[in-house]
Formats: C-alpha cells, structure tokens, sequence
C-alpha cells in the first residue's frame, strides 16, 4: 500500500466531500471600470503588474518580463494586491493558463485579464488549487463553458459549475509532494534531453569544421568549376499544392522552405542534388534533396557535374559555410554568387569516408531532434494520468450544483 493509500484510509476511508470551487475559493479580477490601458505602462518602477504573458511553462511567473504602473493603480484595489502563495488563471484570450505567486520582491497587481484564486478558510491548501486546476477536470470544464464569439472568456460564474475535492489535509499535502516531484523530474528529464541534443550538434559542428576545412589552399574550388547552378522558375501549371501526391501527380516540387510546395506529373532534377534557399528569409539554407523534383520560386539547384564529386559530402560541405545575401533590403541571391563559393574538394575515396561520418552524425542528431518531443510528449502525458488520477476521489456526498 503506498503512503497516499495509507492516509486516505487513516483520514478519509469513506470518501471526500465535494464543494462548488466558489464555496472554498475566492476569485478577484479587475472590473471594467478598473480597466489598465497599455499607455500607462510604465517600463520600470516600484508596482509590478502580473499578466498571463508572464506566466511560465513551469506555471510560474517570470517578474523580468512584467511591466509597472503607478502606485494609485495598485492600491486602487485590495483584492488584486498579490502575495507569495496566490494562485492565477487567465480569463480572457488563452484561456486557463495558471501560474502560481512566489518569491515576489516588489508589490504587485493584476491587469483585466487574469484571476486571482485564494482559499477561504484553512481546508485547502494554495498547491493543491493549482494541481486541481491544472488537471483535466478543470480544463474541461473550460473548453466546455467558453462564452464570448471572437475572444473567449472565463467568468467566475463558471466557477460554480466546477467541484473541488477538499480532502484532509495530510492528504493534500502528500498529493502536492506527488506531483511536485513528478514535475521536477519531468523538467530534469527535458533540461537532460536538450542539453543531450546541444551536446550532439556541437560534437557534429566539430567535426564537420574538421574534415571539411584544411590548410591545402589549393584543394579549395569555386562550385562554379565542379557544379552547374540552376535557378527554380513558376511552379507547373499541372502541380497541385500540398505534401500528398497523387497517382498522377508523384513528382515534388520545393521552394525556398524546407517543406514541399506540391506535386506535379513531371519533374525538372533527374538526380540527387543540394539546394540552396535564394530569397526571403530562407536565403543561403541549404537542403539535399533526392532525384526526381522541380525546383521553382528561384531555389537554387546546385549539381556535380561529373562523378568524382559526391553529392552528399558536397552537401555538408555548403552547410557547413555562411551562405549570406549581399542584399540590404529583401534577401537574395543569384547564380553566380554560388558559383563563387568554395569548398575543401579532396579526392574521391575522402570524400566518401567524410560524407559517411557526417551522414552517421546527421542521423544520430535527427533520431534524438525527433525523438525529443516525443519523449518529453509521453511523459507529460504520464505526469497527467497520475495527477488525474490522484486528484479523483470516492465522494463522501453528492453535491448539487
């Protein structure tokens, strides 16, 4: 029996009381006539104000990132004045962001568009509110009871719809250490991965910048001279956009984006070639692209023009080089600005044994780039259940809403 099983039947064997969140919570937002205007924000000073932009992923507030206002429109309202404990919920726009008040250094209020959530009395604890409210018990209630027919919002007579378990409270406090762990571990295990994932990409930078740099001046050549260059043109009159082809239409089509702008019944590139993104924002990223495509929107096609070049190292060698438009206005470049680019050109047989290592680099990099969000997906997803799970109790009585 674990400790959570043994205090719910030391302290409550029979179930848990139930309340309208009204009943044992307070909520306090500005009303309209307390209404803050952007142009009273001030960038500095001594009266913070909280707004749900400043809430954080970990439902904290970041206090760099919230602007001031004057010490009248502090004090203008008690109830909005906010301490350490105090639990947010945002009402309008994104609704039901929480975040939770602490280590707060200067006074502070709240603009229109967030909650302040208190406990009345001393049956529940403020830690245990913001678990509850992030739950989905809570969370469906908001996308169930949205009002509002362009922005929606939250009203506190939403509140008394939601039921809150009050359970005793040396079990909200073993809950609360529950799920606090969980999260921490769920934060250590995101912060491992993307430092694992940051250590990866510099290991690759590394060898990248090794193998495909040398004081061999000579071995250094312009792509015009082992390349041609094609620019991309209109997109076929037969294309259709989007990245499912058909079963006429197989062949893709690329832009200056890394996804596929559609597909067409013919193509333009027979064979694998690089490419190189030549206007807007894109300009100079470079992508391997496999055969059989049409490039369009001016992307560039760049392609060996004997075998004694391989495409794939010729790939990490472009991007492996700071490919910048000469413009100052939009972003761009034409064919003969890659012509002029150089790169280390080894022999065959090195470049071979280099695109290799760097292919087994790119890959391992992209499984742990894919598979990232995917694993920190799955253990929020855990972290969910738990919670939902230890947030759900046998009702000591029926409440009528």
């Amino acid at each position: 029996m674990s400790q959570i099983d043994e205090l719910i039947q030391q302290y409550c064997p029979d179930g848990v009381e139930y309340f309208r969140f009204d009943e044992v919570c307070s909520l306090h937002a500005r009303i309209g006539w307390q209404r803050l205007t952007k142009s009273e924000h001030r960038s500095e000073g001594e009266y913070m104000l909280i707004t749900g932009t400043d809430f954080t992923f970990t439902h904290e507030v970041n206090y760099d990132s919230c602007v001031y206002v004057s010490k009248e429109r502090y004090e203008q309202d008690k109830k909005l004045q906010l301490k350490n404990g105090d639990i947010l919920v945002t009402k309008d726009g994104t609704l039901g962001k929480i975040a939770q008040v602490n280590g707060l250094t200067k006074p502070a209020t709240l603009n229109g568009g967030v909650f302040v959530v208190r406990p009345i009395g001393d049956s529940l604890k403020e830690r245990f509110i913001l678990h509850y409210l992030l739950s989905g018990h809570f969370t469906s209630v908001v996308h169930s009871r949205k009002t509002g027919s362009t922005i929606s919002h939250l009203t506190q007579g939403l509140f008394s719809q939601l039921l809150i378990p009050v359970p005793p409270l040396p079990v909200q406090e073993e809950i609360v250490r529950i799920l606090d762990k969980f999260t921490e571990l769920e934060t250590e295990l995101e912060t491992e991965l993307e430092t694992e994932l940051e250590m990866r990409q510099k290991q690759y930078e590394y060898y990248r910048n090794t193998l495909l740099f040398s004081d061999e001046k000579e071995r250094f050549v312009q792509i015009g001279g082992i390349c041609n260059v094609i620019t991309g043109g209109e997109p076929p009159l037969d294309c259709i956009k989007g990245d499912t082809p058909d079963d006429e239409h197989k062949y893709a089509i690329y832009g200056n984006g890394k996804e596929i702008y559609g597909y067409s019944r013919s193509y333009r590139i027979d064979r694998p070639a690089v490419t190189i993104s030549s206007i807007g924002a894109n300009t100079g990223t470079v992508y391997f692209r496999d055969a059989y495509f049409t490039p369009i929107i001016r992307l560039k096609v760049v392609i060996p023009k004997s075998d004694n070049v391989n495409v794939r190292y010729l790939f990490h060698a472009l991007s492996a080089l700071t490919i910048k438009s000469k413009s100052s206005s939009v972003p761009n470049m034409n064919a003969s600005e890659i012509k002029s680019l150089k790169v280390y050109l080894p022999d065959l047989s090195e470049q071979n044994r280099i695109a290799d290592i760097l292919d087994r680099f790119d890959d391992f990099t992209a499984d742990i780039t894919e598979g990232l969000p995917v694993e920190i997906k799955m253990r929020h997803q855990q972290y969910e259940f738990y919670r939902d799970q230890l947030l759900t109790f046998k009702r000591l009585e029926e409440k009528v809403v």
